[in-house]
Formats: structure tokens, sequence, C-alpha cells
């Protein structure tokens, strides 16, 4: 037991940073950046942190995201994955093909690449590395 959290805690040193780029319906889209001194772990979702919780939260306006829609974590192995977490209107990935707008619907827990857009309920986001300069895909139109 305490040799995983030793070798979870060395794996933490070189945890990527990210920038999360959040376009909501009706609104400009904005940034999260996540650093490397919080857990690696976020739950999406309506719902706010709560008093002493000790996951973070990004929190969403769409009345279309569940209270707690999905989460992005970190594998021990060091990548990222995604899980849909029995919301209503579901978690979809956008496939890597740029001329095609495919999305396909997270069922299980779902490794990531470095660069990927994510859709739940109308709201987008774009997850990337921090220092990545690339733009979303979506930045110029507007979820379904």
């Amino acid at each position: 037991m305490y040799a995983f959290l030793n070798t979870w805690r060395k794996s933490l040193k070189s945890v990527p940073q990210l920038r999360f780029y959040i376009q909501e319906p009706g609104c400009n889209g904005y940034d999260f950046h996540y650093h490397q001194t919080e857990r690696p772990e976020f739950v999406l979702g309506r719902t706010a942190n709560q008093c002493g919780e000790r996951v973070v939260r990004i929190q969403l306006q769409d009345p279309r995201v569940s209270r707690n829609h999905c989460r992005i974590f970190l594998h021990p192995r060091g990548y990222w994955m995604i899980e849909d977490l029995g919301s209503t209107n579901g978690t979809y990935i956008q496939l890597p093909d740029a001329e095609l707008d495919l999305w396909q619907q997270v069922q299980y827990a779902t490794p990531l690449p470095d660069e990927i857009d994510i859709r739940i309920g109308a709201t987008l986001l774009a997850m990337r590395p921090l220092e990545s300069h690339t733009p979303a895909r979506f930045a110029v139109k507007q979820a379904a």
C-alpha cells in the first residue's frame, strides 16, 4: 500500500499541466488551468465543491449537464482518462479526423490523447497541454 502511494507521489511530479478552453451555450468561452499541486482528478458537472471535499470540480451552468456528469483523472501509468458518471445526456469525445465532425460517446473509462475536444450536454471543452497553442476546433461553432 505505502509503496503505491510513494510511486503515485513520484508520478505527480511529472503530471502535465493542462488547460481547458470551455464554451458553454450563451456565453463567451473561458479557460481553466490545472496545476501539478492539485489532485490529478476533475469532476465536471453542475455541482460546486463541497466544504472539505478533496476533488477539483469544474462547475458548469449548462442545464443539459448532470450534477456529477463526468470525471477526468490521471491513470497511475501517467495518461489522462475520461469516465461518464451516469449522466443523462452522455459524454462525447471528438474523433481525431479533422475533416469530419464525428463524436464518440464515452461508455467506460477511456484513455485520452494529449489534445482532445470533449462535449457534455451543450458544453464544449478543449483539453490541451498548458504549453500547447493548438486552438479548439469548435472555437467558431456552437454545440447543437
